[in-house]
């Protein structure tokens, strides 16, 4: 935001500041008034507020940004910082009280729950008004047109049901899918010809609608949707979701889950089918892939860069849609709101005997200690890393591990790459397998 700046010039790198962003009411800001706590490093601020805004580096301009020193005294902060023991009185609410506790509070109170600090008190059915209650509150959390329609959410939730197991045994717990645009929704969907081509060759009853969701058939594959334009997909939780299904050898074999990919199933039938069999297999084999946050996080934006003036190394610009330093709330809110009722639902039918939390944010926000009264008896395990992590080696130590998780959880599955039974394929192009017999046997 635009201000003034403080006198004594600019700050020097390493300087511990105070920063208000444009547009930005201050409610989640640490800091008097609706200032963030960051760093200076290398021209850019760094967040430095814990569980709002770490890291995540934006470019800064001492001449025309809104900022005052948090430290240093010979550059006398602004008057809001003065006033700092009056900033809760002057805004309506207790010392204590955080917009995220009223925020979860109201939303609770509207349901028949209460909420005490950060969290709901006990469970409830995950009933459609509580998964409204999750989405109204993240959506009020966001910047106008940053938060997911309705309909979206409510279409998620119908992926996610038609891939339930009858009987769920272990949870990949995710942390969210892709934001999904309205108009997308709708010219996205799956086209009548492949509609009718899923029904006949594989019996598929599940949603046609689209959705940036692992689940969606037509995410990734532009051949299914009724528009034909280019979709990216997510390549590596189809990887994911194909070891939760197998013996994958430990150490993972290069290539082995090549096979719901493009690159190792170039014909489309084939690719469909075995992405279809993965699905199934989780389903018989009581594996459930679900998200933490109800509302799509990520918004697809034009990737930045900037190098870094002492190293010359270049950087990715952190995206600016949604702010990061509002991920934790919007995880928060999304499990205490709805998410955490629907694992102990299933806790509560007897039969789940792992929880898997995926990446270090959702292990962060949530914390092991909510994870633990949710999934009841179950075991929690370590988090791992997301799959579209950057790792240096890569994920394939990761995709063991999911493995054999789900290998001594649900038993071993020496056939998982098998075609199915029941899709009739034409003779294949291409070898549409890539078992770790071949991959072995070819070499890395």
């Amino acid at each position: 935001a635009a201000a003034p700046a403080p006198p004594g010039g600019p700050p020097p790198d390493g300087a511990k500041l105070f920063v208000r962003w444009k547009g930005d009411d201050g409610a989640l800001g640490s800091g008097p008034d609706g200032y963030y706590r960051c760093a200076l490093v290398d021209g850019d601020v760094v967040g430095a507020d814990p569980g709002i805004w770490e890291g995540d580096p934006v470019a800064f301009d001492p001449a025309r940004d809104d900022w005052c020193y948090a430290e240093n005294p010979t550059a006398p902060p602004p008057s809001s910082l003065a006033a700092a023991a009056e900033e809760p009185a002057r805004r309506g609410r207790g010392p204590d009280e955080v917009p995220l506790v009223r925020a979860l509070s109201d939303a609770a109170a509207l349901n028949g729950l209460h909420a005490d600090g950060e969290r709901v008190v006990g469970f409830a059915a995950p009933t459609e008004a509580l998964l409204k209650a999750a989405h109204g509150a993240c959506c009020a959390a966001l910047s106008d047109g940053d938060g997911e329609a309705w309909e979206n959410v409510k279409l998620a939730r119908s992926y996610y049901d038609h891939w339930r197991p009858e009987t769920v045994k272990v949870i990949l717990l995710a942390e969210s899918h892709v934001y999904t645009a309205p108009e997308d929704r709708v010219s996205k969907r799956l086209s009548p010809a492949a509609i009718a081509a899923l029904r006949k060759d594989h019996g598929y009853d599940g949603p046609a609608g689209y959705l940036q969701l692992v689940h969606c058939l037509g995410y990734g594959e532009p051949q299914l949707v009724s528009d034909g334009q280019g979709n990216k997909g997510t390549p590596q939780f189809w990887q994911l979701l194909a070891a939760a299904g197998r013996d994958v050898p430990d150490p993972w074999v290069k290539d082995s889950l090549n096979d719901v990919l493009q690159n190792g199933t170039p014909r489309l039938a084939d690719r469909i089918a075995t992405k279809l069999q993965v699905l199934k297999r989780l389903k018989e084999r009581g594996v459930w892939l679900l998200d933490t946050c109800v509302v799509g996080w990520y918004i697809q934006q034009e990737a930045k860069y900037k190098r870094s003036a002492s190293t010359g190394e270049v950087h990715r610009v952190a995206k600016q849609r949604p702010p990061k330093r509002l991920k934790r709330p919007a995880l928060l809110l999304s499990w205490e709101l709805y998410m955490k009722h629907v694992i102990r639902q299933v806790a509560d039918e007897g039969a789940l005997e792992c929880l898997v939390p995926l990446g270090k944010e959702v292990w962060n926000a949530v914390g092991v200690d909510r994870f633990r009264a949710a999934a009841g008896a179950a075991r929690v395990a370590d988090p791992l890393p997301a799959p579209n992590a950057w790792l240096q080696g890569g994920y394939g130590p990761y995709f063991s591990i999911v493995s054999r998780i789900c290998r001594e959880v649900c038993g071993a599955d020496a056939d998982a790459t098998a075609a199915p039974a029941d899709a009739p394929l034409d003779a294949p192009e291409a070898a549409a397998l890539v078992t770790p017999e071949k991959a072995r046997a070819a070499g890395d």
